[in-house]
């Protein structure tokens, strides 16, 4: 335990030594007069002032020595990323979390991922003291920092459910769970602080000391005994994520492009001991469980059932296992028979895991929106949720530009300055792609992947994505024409083609041959017919080898000399 412990307090060291020289990051500790340095004790009245100091005043040999004696049950680091950005190569980024990726898979650093937080982030923007985590405000630092810890769940108490950075910090709350008698050991006198003496003071600690909280244990308890018992007790397997390659392992992150293999890793390389730490340390504010229940079996009488539901009734009526149902559904299922991703609930198709995942919300009404009443699986994607109903001036971290809501703000920060590189990266050979079409492109040639096709049930035609099968169908199928001319009855499905179609009613020509000062009224016949000058005989007969500019003419000669209607 001693061994695995100072392994452990090594990969800390050795994140936050990495951090702290190659970004712009820096730690702080805050007293009743201002931020005070980590390194000197200097103090300075604003977050802003006190960062300054610390990158111009401590070098690197400095920020080495950073946490060197301290011990793993008081490892905290309070750390302030306003502005955030990598040292080495100038990009601004939004999290610790942002960094320590970048940090890995730009610059090749040595970053430990498989240890548990204990860097609490702070960012001090405006007047307000904002969580780094959920959209939460405070007018002083200490209450802030009392909030950031139930975003932690390291240590978590087992009286009240709370969670901890690290393991003194859990010994310490702990003792305001003790119930009894304590006598003062402070001596009272006219010169005691008011604190002290003053008898509503001991009144409200000794009510808490009293009446410990009973909130969310018995919740998360519950929630875990259950999934432990379903992965004992049946083949189900939970899925991570759907990543570069494909669908992760929830215990050792490998990746497998067909669910199935990973199905099959999950219960052949991990055991029971494995599964009885899955989702330990997860607090209720995020808990969600993404589990495979494809051809679920139970594995004590190898019965077969089609939902969670009617195993876990199984489990505890035939085998009298002790399951909770007292509780809200956490668990989203999924099942994977054929190459379309349906909904458990619905039916409904989708063609990527994401958008099924971000659908099947839907369907789960633990946590509901009071502004449009849609309903979550948990706080945590509720409170993202709400995010994007707030409007108002929200300005980009990262650049000057602004916008109306803080879902745009956010996905303009993911999309163009945090994941610009990595959203259409290989997850093969980390080859990135301007687009997803040329990503596509590139597994299907270099590494053999079969890319996945959807069939319209009307008329059997294939496409690689959905926008372009609802496309299809809206425009050959349904005859959507929105666009309509005003000269005559025609509609057409995209504007464009209403502008093309224009020219023929205003005799309009813009495109003007710089050869022979022809003109036309679209671009794309200027451009045949500057086939001819350039002498571009791309159409030939496969009989006798003649070739035409036009494709008018190729077919005149197919049908003419050959007898062939093409």
């Amino acid at each position: 335990m001693k061994r695995l412990r100072e392994e452990e307090l090594r990969k800390h060291r050795h994140n936050i030594k990495e951090i702290l020289l190659c970004s712009n990051a820096t730690p702080i500790r805050k007293y009743a007069i201002g931020y005070v340095c980590c390194f000197c004790t200097k103090n300075f009245p604003e977050a802003a002032d006190l960062k300054e100091h610390t990158i111009k005043e401590h070098d690197e040999n400095t920020k080495s020595e950073f946490m060197k004696k301290e011990r793993m049950q008081h490892f905290v680091v309070k750390l302030d990323i306003t502005a955030l950005k990598c040292t080495l190569c100038e990009k601004g980024l939004l999290t610790v979390e942002d960094l320590i990726t970048h940090l890995q898979n730009e610059h090749d650093k040595t970053m430990f991922t498989d240890i548990k937080s204990h860097i609490i982030p702070f960012k001090f923007e405006d007047a307000k003291l904002k969580c780094s985590f959920c959209p939460h405000t405070f007018d002083r630092f200490k209450v802030l920092q009392e909030h950031m810890y139930t975003h932690y769940d390291n240590f978590v108490c087992n009286v009240c459910g709370t969670g901890f950075v690290n393991e003194r910090m859990l010994y310490n709350h702990k003792l305001t769970h003790k119930v009894g008698h304590f006598k003062c050991c402070v001596p009272r006198n006219v010169n005691a602080p008011i604190r002290l003496g003053n008898p509503k003071n001991v009144t409200r600690t000794r009510r808490r000391i009293a009446e410990p909280k009973d909130i969310k244990i018995n919740e998360i308890t519950k929630h875990r005994s259950n999934i432990h018992l379903i992965l004992q007790c049946t083949n189900a397997t939970p899925i991570r994520c759907r990543g570069g390659i494909g669908y992760a392992c929830s215990f050792c992150g490998d990746e497998y492009p067909d669910p199935a293999d990973l199905k099959k890793h999950t219960l052949e390389v991990h055991d029971d001991k494995a599964k009885l730490k899955f989702m330990a340390g997860k607090m209720m504010f995020s808990y969600l469980v993404k589990l495979d229940i494809t051809d679920l079996t139970c594995k004590i009488c190898n019965g077969k059932f089609d939902t969670l539901e009617l195993i876990s009734d199984h489990l505890m009526k035939t085998h009298d296992k002790k399951m909770f149902t007292d509780i809200k559904n956490h668990v989203m299922t999924f099942k994977f028979g054929d190459d379309a991703l349906k909904c458990m609930f619905c039916q409904n198709v989708y063609y990527k895991f994401k958008n099924l995942q971000q659908h099947m919300n839907v369907h789960y009404r633990n946590f509901v929106c009071e502004f449009c009443d849609a309903g979550f699986i948990n706080k945590n994607v509720l409170t993202c949720h709400v995010e994007g109903h707030k409007t108002g001036t929200f300005k980009c971290d990262l650049c000057p530009k602004v916008f109306d809501t803080h879902r745009k703000k956010k996905s303009h920060e993911k999309s163009v300055h945090i994941h610009a590189n990595l959203l259409n990266k290989c997850g093969y050979c980390q080859m990135k792609f301007t687009n997803y079409k040329k990503k596509d492109e590139h597994l299907v040639k270099v590494h053999g992947v079969t890319m996945k096709t959807i069939r319209c049930h009307a008329c059997d035609k294939t496409f690689d994505n959905k926008g372009a099968l609802s496309t299809h169908t809206k425009r050959d199928h349904l005859m959507e024409r929105k666009y309509k001319c005003t000269e005559c009855d025609m509609g057409f499905y995209l504007p464009n083609a209403l502008k093309l179609h224009m020219v023929k009613h205003t005799g309009e020509r813009t495109f003007k041959c710089t050869v022979c000062s022809k003109s036309y009224g679209r671009h794309k016949t200027l451009r045949e017919h500057m086939r001819i000058h350039n002498d571009d005989r791309r159409f030939k007969c496969e009989h006798c080898g003649q070739a035409f500019v036009q494709k008018c003419s190729w077919k005149g000669h197919m049908r003419s000399r050959h007898g062939e209607l093409v």
